[in-house]
């Protein structure tokens, strides 16, 4: 819903969605994938991702062990230096995770 909302905004139009619940964990999922193809200006140093939820693309109050989760499982696949998802609704982290 979230990338929908987004690219309508951007372009003017959006292919229609299927009906279907909005699922938080595959946005999740679906954001730290689209996030990794992106090429960014880093100098060589490593880089932290911050998914903002802001209540309008994407709903608050994700269940926190969900969040862990997901993160914990893509986190190891990804490029990031650190995972964070924040919620601004809330004002909280709902979850993280650090390269060790």
């Amino acid at each position: 819903m979230g990338h929908h909302l987004s690219q309508l905004s951007r372009t003017g139009s959006a292919p229609p969605l299927d009906a279907d619940i909005y699922d938080s964990r595959a946005a999740l999922r679906e954001t730290i994938k689209r996030k990794d193809i992106k090429e960014y200006q880093t100098s060589g140093h490593s880089v932290a991702l911050v998914i903002y939820i802001d209540g309008v693309f994407h709903p608050p109050k994700m269940i926190a062990a969900w969040g862990q989760r997901i993160l914990d499982n893509e986190g190891p696949k990804q490029r990031w230096s650190e995972i964070w998802v924040y919620d601004a609704v809330y004002d909280h982290v709902i979850a993280s995770w650090p390269r060790t």
